[in-house]
């Protein structure tokens, strides 16, 4: 969220008090409480008030997603003044996510300044009466399906009533992907399945049981509407535990009253001719109960005789095992004292052989030396012979170094971290196989031997993971990159499929194409790799059209893409491998130094930087490089880092933002672990059979 900085500073004429009244109906919404100068800042003493009312019957809910008042001391400076019947409550700095609820259906919200301080608002206002709700009666083994519209429906509300047959409760279940606030915002899932409402949001899946025949399901969506909600219902039989009763279709413990106390006096006259009952039949039994006892003990004097024989018997078997033991130490020692006679024989042996062997030894010695001195006479000669030789060709070895220059073009590299980056880019990296493994083949790497990463051009399908992106909106498109991590899935920033420059709508899966195993867009080369998918589906997080965070995104593509040398995914970690000062590799078809995009794949280094250098959030990673940074066109694309372990490249995160001239400041990336869990739920719910490649 774009921080507004306060400054203390006079402003001319004051506007005059301004009033609103407005009065809500049950699940409308107001969506203007703002600043009148909103985006812009409040600076004056005059106040402005807001008067809300809704039904008898129910209460009033304001939510802010943009709350930023100058922070004061008793908040004198500038406040908003929450005031209801029962409670006036002042309020004042910066909230990522305000939220008032009043007592009763009249609510006023007042904004006052001392003319210096500056406030910044907009919310929104609703009614918390529901709006009428679609009544489903749920069947046994139909499956109903519910939750949001398919297009973004801002202020979206709706109830639904499950009710089940008698002697049946209803199962729910329900795959929640809202904006993740603690409490629940803007996007909220409330279910009541018979004890009370219970609200969610993030992301999360729910399986419930209904306590009764009964559940009430709601969901509300903020002034953007695009989080996702699918619920299925259906009907179930359930299996009553001892005690409990099914009444009309809802499930009673019998031993409680209503309020879920225990019953007792009711049962007490019941209680107590049970008790009569059960001391006749005990009473009845007495003469049977004697004979039993005396059974008993007949029972009880045989099996003591038993074990004092069986006493008798353990005696005589130690006896007999003492006398083994004595036997067998007398063996073992026997054995020992053989065992160290043949010890000295071998002992005798060995010594002999010894002698034999620095006999043989100084013979050997004496041969080496004379094949030593044949060996340096063969020496001397070459070596005249080489002496020659360069007399007659002394210009060789300057030509020689003349051509290692110009291939590796050592000329623009500077001592330090950039030498490092040529042997970051060894021909054996993301080649052979490290000592350890991956649960599937990823992160290879196609090199050239001798290349060196420094904005330089890739050789063609060098690294098989990287994709092509292009996003239609209307008559533009966004280009950008991203990288495979299944058949079906690739992972790339969610920027680039908003439309920015609109209405921040989610481009439609039919203008959505990958393009992988490409290295020259505009020749749509190498023609032996080179292939384009339509999206069938994505995945955008819903922080990222609010707030313009969480810069992550997953598309599903249609087909099955075919992995080979050139095409292949990149491995990925479960938890985050950032780690300060460390070199990856950046690669992309983004800006160059001209500001023209590259038809060609380029990459680059670049140095991991520390996170509290840079002040970004805990998903992000912040790097740095002097003339190999990343830019706009390179947005989605990977950063990957060479795991020393499998010799295979692992992706650290993907790229984000940064300054416009891409070279000024450091560029912030998406780390890629941090939405691991996520990425793998929508593998799960889309294509379960697919998994991401991971070390082992």
């Amino acid at each position: 969220m774009i921080r507004l900085i306060l400054l203390a500073v006079a402003v001319a004429a004051a506007p005059p008090l301004v009033d609103y009244h407005v009065k809500l109906k049950p699940g409308e919404v107001f969506g203007y409480l703002r600043n009148p100068e909103y985006p812009g800042a409040y600076e004056s003493d005059q106040p402005i008030v807001w008067k809300f009312e809704s039904d008898p019957d129910s209460k009033i809910q304001i939510k802010c997603d943009d709350f930023r008042l100058a922070e004061s001391e008793n908040c004198k400076a500038v406040q908003v003044e929450v005031i209801t019947k029962e409670s006036r409550q002042s309020y004042c700095g910066q909230y990522e996510a305000f939220k008032v609820i009043s007592a009763e259906n009249k609510l006023i919200f007042k904004l006052k300044g001392d003319g210096l301080a500056q406030a910044v608002f907009s919310c929104y206002v609703k009614s918390t009466q529901a709006p009428p709700a679609e009544e489903v009666d749920v069947q046994l083994n139909q499956v109903f399906h519910f939750g949001t519209p398919e297009e973004p429906t801002p202020h979206f509300d709706k109830v639904w009533h499950l009710t089940a047959e008698k002697h049946f409760q209803v199962d729910l279940s329900c795959d929640v992907n809202l904006l993740e606030m603690n409490p629940c915002h803007g996007d909220v899932l409330t279910i009541d399945i018979g004890d009370g409402p219970e609200e969610y949001c993030g992301y999360v899946k729910k399986l419930l049981f209904s306590k009764g025949k009964r559940a009430t399901v709601r969901l509300e969506l903020d002034h953007i509407g695009n989080g996702r909600v699918h619920c299925v219902a259906q009907a179930v039989k359930k299996v009553m535990k001892p005690g409990i009763k099914q009444v009309d279709g809802d499930i009673t413990d019998v031993n409680k009253d209503k309020e879920g106390k225990e019953i007792k006096d009711e049962n007490e006259k019941e209680g107590k001719d049970q008790e009569n009952k059960e001391q006749e039949v005990k009473d009845g039994d007495d003469k049977e109960t004697n004979d039993q006892v005396n059974k008993e003990q007949e029972v009880k004097d045989t099996d003591q005789e038993n074990k004092e024989q069986e006493v008798k018997d353990t005696d005589q078997e130690n006896k007999e095992q003492e006398v083994k033991d004595t036997k067998d130490q007398d063996n073992k020692e026997q054995e020992v004292k053989d065992t160290k006679d043949e010890e000295n024989k071998e002992q005798e042996v060995k010594d002999t052989k010894d002698e034999e062997n620095k006999e043989q030894e100084v013979k050997d010695t004496k041969d080496e030396e004379n094949k030593e001195q044949e060996v340096n006479e063969v020496k001397d000669a070459e070596d005249k012979e080489s002496t020659d030789q360069e007399n007659k060709e002394p210009e060789v070895k300057e030509v020689t170094d003349e051509e290692v220059k110009e291939n590796l073009d050592l000329t623009d590299i500077k001592p330090g971290v950039e030498a490092r980056n040529a042997v970051e880019d060894s021909s054996e990296h993301g080649g052979p196989p490290g000592k350890r493994g991956t649960t599937c083949r990823c992160g290879w790497a196609n090199k050239p031997k001798g290349r060196i990463i420094r904005g330089r051009e890739a050789a063609a399908n060098e690294f098989p993971w990287m994709v092509g992106l292009r996003a239609h909106f209307g008559n533009k498109f966004a280009r950008c990159g991203g990288s495979i991590v299944t058949h079906r899935h690739v992972i790339t920033a969610a920027h680039c499929l908003i439309d920015l420059q609109g209405d921040r709508r989610p481009v439609k899966t039919e203008n959505l194409y990958v393009i992988v195993g490409a290295h020259n867009l505009d020749m749509f080369s190498p023609k032996r790799s080179y292939r384009e998918y339509q999206a069938e589906e994505h995945f955008i997080r819903p922080e990222f059209p609010r707030f313009l965070t969480h810069d992550f995104a997953i598309i599903v593509v249609k087909g099955h893409i075919e992995f080979n040398e050139f095409i292949g995914p990149i491995c990925l970690s479960p938890v985050s491998i950032y780690e300060a000062n460390k070199l990856i590799t950046i690669m992309g078809w983004g800006q160059t130094e001209s500001s023209r995009g590259s038809s060609k794949l380029l990459k680059a280094n670049t140095k991991i930087i520390d996170k509290n250098w840079c002040r970004i959030k805990e998903w992000e990673v912040c790097t740095y490089a002097h003339q190999s940074a990343t830019c706009s066109g390179d947005s989605g694309g990977p950063l990957v880092s060479l795991d020393k372990d499998t010799n295979r490249y692992f992706q650290v995160s993907l790229v984000s933002y940064g300054h416009p001239d891409c070279v000024s400041s450091p560029s912030v990336s998406t780390d890629v672990a941090y939405f691991y869990p996520w990425l793998l739920q929508k593998i799960k719910a889309t294509y379960p059979e697919e998994t991401p490649c991971i070390k082992v």
